[in-house]
């Protein structure tokens, strides 16, 4: 969900493969955002249930959404020259940062009129500085944390060979998946590894998910056939059953089962559903003309993800119509709750997309969806 602003002269000539992405990843968020009625749903059915694994694998998929984002940005944004630094903080940092300040001021004035929060300046700008006022707008926070780097992360990705690649992905797929899946499976959490042995720096948002993107974009671009893709698939699946079961292995021994609790395993193979999402985008672009078939809606929706984004939580919090839209659906539509919370989600989706279309018309407005 790169903003149109950082599209880096891509609007002329949008790839429909990055379009598709955004759009899968735009409605995973607002998946992830469903709370008990979707993302958390599973937490109502018994684990012996084939509802409560149903669920819980919808969960960890829609993991993939912010993750996903930030392998496009490292795809569209590391293989270039380095900007000026002057340029960067002027048009790419100061941008986000913009967009960022108008939202919070719009959401934290909506607090104000709902009466869950007082007017006071000083502290809009300390819960900015802090925890931000939008709970899904960390996303921006790490884009402006990656844009602050960008020349960095450029000179780091290009500079690495092939093996060099490997070798991160043998690292992280040892620290990062397996030794936490395995030394919970063993010792409960009693005995973590030594935090000193650590490649946090590696693991991190910012460059972990920019790096697959890059790699996955400029180093294997013709790399994937529908074998291999099969294959791939196959991992993913299984990588996502993995956290599925620690998941509720967890439950079972702490006893807590609960939405904040209960996502200690969601993230931690979510690379691998980022590359098959990947991949297969981009396999569908380059060897068949499906997406070309549809050039004219995946360009314009792909267009509006990141309005989307960024109104999605207006219509969900303060309107009356999606406050009961999910109970309409399941009381008086009589949909299953997984049903219920796909076709809220479509809704939702359509609405962020109707507004941001409407507002990029506008001059002013336009700034701050793209």
């Amino acid at each position: 969900m790169i903003p149109e602003g950082g599209k880096l002269n891509l609007v002329a000539k949008k790839r429909l493969d990055i379009e598709l992405m955004r759009i899968i990843a735009a409605f995973f968020v607002l998946y992830n955002h469903t709370g008990a009625n979707g993302f958390s749903k599973f937490l109502s059915y018994d684990p012996h249930t084939f509802h409560y694994w149903l669920y819980l694998f919808l969960s960890i998929s829609c993991k993939v959404s912010v993750p996903l984002f930030l392998v496009i940005a490292g795809a569209l944004m590391l293989g270039r020259e380095p900007e000026p630094v002057k340029y960067l903080w002027r048009h790419r940092v100061l941008h986000i940062f913009s967009i960022l300040l108008v939202w919070s001021v719009f959401y934290y004035l909506l607090e104000v009129g709902e009466g869950n929060e007082k007017f006071n300046i000083f502290h809009f700008f300390t819960k900015l500085y802090s925890n931000g006022w939008n709970f899904s707008y960390w996303y921006l926070y790490a884009y402006l944390s990656m844009l602050i780097v960008l020349p960095l992360l450029q000179r780091f990705a290009q500079g690495l060979s092939d093996n060099d690649y490997k070798y991160a992905l043998v690292l992280y797929i040892a620290f990062c998946m397996l030794v936490p899946c395995l030394q919970y499976r063993v010792f409960q959490d009693r005995h973590p590894l030594n935090v000193n042995v650590s490649i946090e720096w590696l693991a991190s948002n910012i460059v972990v998910f920019p790096l697959a993107g890059y790699f996955l974009n400029c180093r294997l671009k013709n790399f994937w056939t529908k074998k291999r893709l099969l294959v791939l698939w196959g991992i993913n699946i299984v990588a996502i059953l993995i956290s599925c079961y620690m998941t509720y292995y967890r439950a079972r021994i702490t006893g807590i089962c609960n939405e904040k609790d209960s996502q200690m395993f969601f993230g931690t193979f979510v690379l691998v559903n980022c590359v098959a999402i990947f991949a297969t985008c981009q396999y569908l672009n380059s060897n068949t003309n499906i997406l070309f078939r549809l050039k004219k809606p995946i360009v314009s929706v792909g267009g509006c993800t990141f309005g989307i984004y960024l109104i999605h939580v207006y219509f969900k919090n303060y309107t009356d119509t999606f406050k009961n839209l999910m109970s309409f659906l399941q009381d008086k539509l009589h949909s299953t709750p997984v049903l219920a919370s796909l076709i809220y989600c479509v809704v939702l989706f359509m609405c962020g997309y109707v507004v941001t279309l409407i507002m990029k018309k506008i001059p002013l407005l336009r700034k701050i969806v793209s």
